[in-house]
């Protein structure tokens, strides 16, 4: 089978049936086809997706034997596994260390009956959990009850072959109303994500890969946003988060075409706020209200303007590397501890540390060369300085100056 992000090889056997031979490519979900060249596809050969960093991969109902190595040093969950399986052979899912759950079509009879080598699973057993009599699902999601059995929680993989996807509201008669993990990886496709009313917290939503996704809807209902993450997404260009959520954790990573991301007024703690290679990003603002940020811009070459309201109190880790124009940085006088401050080929002048603030976990200072003045209270205490410290390239050596 050919794709754009892998390609998968397949050698002739005997009764002129075929295997799976080997992957390449970057893909990290991978569907093997049930026929190649109008025959069968019965085997997943020897070393087949070895070393690949593979995710999930969409194993058909023709398979019958899983080959020594076929999986090793994969990045797997969990797999599904079709009851046409007969044989699995040794080590064949070797060095899969992350692989928590196998998901098995049959029963445990049939299960038991899989002639499997000693060591198949070459220790991962141990830690592996089968769970039987599974259908396939395409959209590879798992539903958990919670609230006392009232209520699901809902995680898994979009289908990469998705243009648009919309998350149940509800799973046999239930309410979902949280998101443990969903992860679209290589979606290819995938422009649009609907998360319905009635979420109320969302553990983490990874998008990797997906050039086209231009919206994520998220609903009002939402309190918590522990971790929203956007890797490679060029077409996404801004976000809204709604008012309500109390709790946010976003990471955008090389997201070229951001320009804005929408904080609400309701949002009391922002433990990640994280920028990396997103050039078109031009100003953020914290809203009032928030006691608690973390936040990192890296490589944020259009951004001018970072505003920190005086409600903060606390500041986790505060980093800025690469930023050629933001002028300056006001940290409020409301602030009283900062974990970490690192500043790296900034074009600052001067940057003072509020009085209140009584320690600061790191200082760590690099190549800012026009900076002349950094004022620290007397009484602020340092824990540590970055190795940097011998070459912080100032303007001028006595840049730290107590007042």
């Amino acid at each position: 089978m050919s794709n754009t992000l892998y390609q998968i090889s397949y050698v002739a056997i005997d009764d002129g049936e075929y295997a799976v031979s080997k992957c390449m490519g970057d893909g990290k979900n991978v569907i093997i086809s049930a026929e190649y060249n109008g025959r069968k596809v019965t085997a997943i050969g020897i070393g087949a997706f070895q070393n690949y960093k593979l995710r999930t991969v969409d194993i058909p109902s023709s398979i019958a034997t899983i080959a020594a190595f076929a999986f090793e040093n994969c990045k797997l969950v969990s797999i599904w596994i079709p009851k046409s399986v007969k044989k699995i052979a040794e080590k064949a899912f070797y060095g899969c260390d992350e692989l928590k759950i196998i998901r098995y079509e049959g029963t445990k009879k049939q299960w038991d009956a899989i002639h499997k080598a000693n060591d198949w699973d070459c220790d991962v057993g141990t830690h592996i959990k089968i769970e039987y009599e599974v259908l396939h699902n395409p959209d590879k999601l798992k539903y958990v009850p919670i609230n006392d059995e009232n209520e699901y929680e809902v995680s898994g993989f979009i289908d990469p072959q998705s243009t648009e996807f919309s998350l149940p509201a509800h799973h046999k008669g239930k309410k979902v109303t949280a998101i443990g993990e969903l992860i679209a990886e290589d979606c290819c496709k995938l422009k649009s994500v609907i998360i319905p009313g009635g979420i109320t917290k969302i553990g983490g939503i990874l998008f990797d890969n997906c050039p086209y996704l231009t919206d994520i809807s998220i609903p009002s209902s939402a309190t918590h946003i522990e971790r929203l993450k956007f890797y490679e997404c060029p077409a996404l260009k801004s976000i809204a988060i709604p008012n309500g959520v109390k709790k946010i954790g976003v990471v955008f990573d090389n997201c070229p075409y951001l320009t804005e991301i929408s904080i609400p007024s309701s949002a009391t703690h922002i433990e990640r706020l994280k920028f990396y290679e997103c050039p078109a990003l031009k100003s953020i603002a914290i809203p009032n209200g928030v006691k608690k940020i973390g936040a990192v811009f890296d490589n944020c070459r259009s951004l001018t303007g970072v505003t920190i309201p005086p409600s903060v109190t606390a500041i986790g880790e505060l980093e800025f590397n690469d930023c050629p124009v933001l002028p300056k940085i006001d940290i409020p006088s409301s602030v009283t501890a900062i974990d970490e401050l690192v500043f790296r080929n900034c074009m600052f002048k001067t940057v003072t540390i509020p009085r209140r603030v009584e320690w600061i976990g790191l200082i760590s200072l690099c190549t800012c060369r026009r900076l002349m003045t950094i004022n620290i209270p007397t009484q602020t205490i340092i824990g540590e300085t970055a190795n940097e410290i011998a070459n912080w390239g100032f303007a001028r050596p006595s840049a730290i100056e107590r007042y």
